[in-house]
C-alpha cells in the first residue's frame, strides 16, 4: 500500500533485514508528519531579512535535518519517517522567501540611494504624505562647493561624506535624513518657526567641524532652505518651494530663507529668451548712439553703440534685464 508494486528483491532484503534485527519497522503517521511541517514552516517562514547569510544557513540546517532524522531515527527505533512532506515544505517555504527578498531590494532601489543607502525623493514623498504633525516644516540643505569637493576627493569619499553628514544632522534633528539630489539632504520637522530657526542653526553648527573622510577631512557648509506644508501641500509641492527657497538664499547671500512664494522677476527672467528671440525677428531691437566728446576739444570724437529693446507703445526693457 505504501510503495506500490515492489521487486522481489526489495522484499526478501526487507524481510531479511526485519528478521535479523528482530524488529518491523512502522510508519510514524499523519500526526507526526503534521507536526514536522508546522514546525519547519515556523523556522523558514517568509520575513523580511536584515542578515541573509543566517537564514541561509538555517536553510542548509533544515534541509540537512530533513534528509538525516529519518535515517537516524529508523536506526535507532523501529519507524519509518515520511520526510517527503517535510523537504517539500521547506522547498516551498525557501522559494517564497526569495520572491519576497527580491522585492524587497526592488523596493529598497526604489526608496533608498544606492550610494549612501539614504533614503531618497522618492521615500520622502511618500513620508511627507503620512506625516501626523500640522503643517510639517521641510528642511533641504544643499552642499555648496559640491563638484569641485567631488573632483578633489573622489566618488567613493564623497558618498561617505554624504553618509557622515546625514548622520551629523540625524543626530541633532532625531528625525530620518534623506539625500534628494546628489548635493542635497533634507528632513521634516514641526513646531513654530521660532523652534524650527533654531534646530537648523544647531544643524549648521553641527557640521562647523571637518567631516573626516578616507580621503581626507573636508569643510561642509550648507544653504538652507525652509518651506512649511499648511494645510493639504502635497508632498512634490512642498519638495519644490523648499528647493526654490535654497534658490533664494545663495541669490540673496544669506545660509538659510524661508520659501515665501514665487518672484514674479523671476518668472519673468524665464520667458525672456524666447522673448528676445521674438524681439529680433519683429525687428524690434534698435541702435542707440551714446556720444562720447573729446574734452580737450570740446567736440564729439566718436560714439559708443548700444543696444535697446523696444516693446508696446515705445517703451523699453531697461538695459539691466536685456544684459
Amino acid at each position: 500500500p505504501r510503495y506500490g508494486v515492489v521487486p522481489g528483491v526489495v522484499v526478501q532484503a526487507l524481510a531479511a533485514e526485519s528478521l535479523l534485527q528482530d524488529r518491523a519497522i512502522k510508519r510514524t503517521g499523519f500526526a507526526a508528519t503534521l507536526a514536522g511541517i508546522l514546525l519547519i514552516a515556523l523556522i523558514l517562514y517568509p520575513r523580511p531579512l536584515k542578515r541573509p547569510w543566517r537564514y541561509a544557513a538555517g536553510c542548509v540546517l533544515v534541509v540537512a535535518a530533513i534528509l538525516g532524522t529519518p535515517i537516524l531515527a529508523q536506526q535507532l527505533w523501529s519507524v519509518s519517517i515520511d520526510s517527503a512532506a517535510w523537504l517539500f515544505t521547506a522547498l516551498s517555504a525557501i522559494a517564497v522567501q526569495a520572491g519576497v527578498e527580491a522585492r524587497r531590494r526592488l523596493r529598497l532601489r526604489e526608496e533608498f540611494d544606492a550610494d549612501s543607502g539614504l533614503p531618497n525623493r522618492s521615500k520622502l514623498e511618500k513620508d511627507l504624505g503620512a506625516i501626523k504633525v500640522a503643517d510639517p516644516v521641510l528642511v533641504t540643505a544643499a552642499i555648496e562647493r559640491f563638484e569641485p569637493i567631488r573632483d578633489a576627493i573622489g566618488l567613493a569619499a564623497t558618498h561617505e561624506m554624504i553618509r557622515k553628514a546625514a548622520e551629523a544632522i540625524g543626530q541633532v534633528v532625531g528625525r530620518p535624513v534623506y539625500r534628494i539630489a546628489p548635493d542635497i539632504l533634507a528632513w521634516a520637522t514641526g513646531g513654530d518657526d521660532a523652534a524650527v530657526q533654531v534646530e537648523v542653526k544647531r544643524v549648521q553648527f553641527a557640521l562647523r567641524e571637518p567631516i573626516v573622510t578616507h580621503a581626507g577631512p573636508v569643510d561642509v557648509a550648507l544653504t538652507l532652505g525652509l518651506a512649511r506644508g499648511e494645510g493639504a501641500v502635497a508632498g512634490v509641492l512642498i519638495i519644490e518651494q523648499a528647493l526654490s527657497a535654497i534658490s533664494t538664499a545663495r541669490l540673496t547671500g544669506k545660509s538659510r530663507e524661508w520659501f515665501r512664494g514665487t518672484d514674479p522677476q523671476i518668472r519673468r527672467q524665464l520667458s525672456m529668451m524666447s522673448e528676445l528671440r521674438e524681439a529680433m525677428d519683429r525687428g524690434r531691437l534698435r541702435l542707440a548712439y551714446q556720444a562720447k566728446i573729446q574734452l580737450s576739444t570740446g567736440r564729439i570724437a566718436d560714439a559708443e553703440a548700444l543696444i535697446r529693446w523696444v516693446v508696446a507703445k515705445g517703451a523699453s526693457i531697461s538695459p539691466e534685464e536685456l544684459i
